[in-house]
């Protein structure tokens, strides 16, 4: 039983590490859609107010028209970018799978205070099946966090006492 209670731990660290890159890829790429919005926001609101302010003038400044003209290509293309980009689609794609890995998280917590003192091997081997299975789905179809994103992720393990009897030794190897 030891052995299945170790694999629900290293379940439950990939769970809680996998969580957090991608709540922090999702604020990575939400952090992008602003950096990239905001410019687009400004330059498409100076070249809209700069057309009507052009318009009841008889004589436009060449200036003011080039200003205009460079930021009007500027917004479209930062614009062009934002959609090609999908930032904000990231970030959300990504906070949704670390929502469903800290699901799988709670789920093993539960498995743990479920079979901890359980000698069922074949309901815990079961309901871990359950999981894994989750697991699965989940990383077939996450997005992908850069791979500096999941270098950096700092987490604590979870606790042996969390799915070890107190008597019982870790299994070595």
């Amino acid at each position: 039983m030891d052995d299945v209670l170790f694999r629900a731990e290293q379940y439950q660290n990939l769970s809680i590490k996998k969580a957090q890159a991608h709540y922090n890829a999702a604020d990575m790429f939400s952090r992008r859609n602003i950096m990239l919005g905001a410019p687009v926001t400004v330059a498409t609101s100076v070249v809209a107010t700069s057309i009507f302010a052009t318009l009841g003038q008889e004589k436009s400044n060449i200036v003011i028209m080039a200003v205009t003209g460079s930021l009007s290509i500027a917004a479209a293309v930062l614009s062009g970018l934002q959609t090609f980009l999908r930032y904000s689609d990231q970030a959300s794609e990504h906070r949704r799978t670390g929502v469903s890995y800290e699901s799988v998280r709670r789920a093993l917590d539960l498995f743990a205070l479920e079979f901890r003192l359980s000698t069922d091997r074949a309901a815990a081997l079961k309901a871990l099946g359950d999981v894994a299975a989750k697991l699965d789905a989940i990383a077939e179809a996450e997005p992908t966090v850069p791979q500096y994103i999941y270098d950096k992720v700092k987490w604590t393990p979870a606790l042996a006492s969390d799915f070890s009897t107190p008597t019982t030794p870790r299994p070595t190897s």
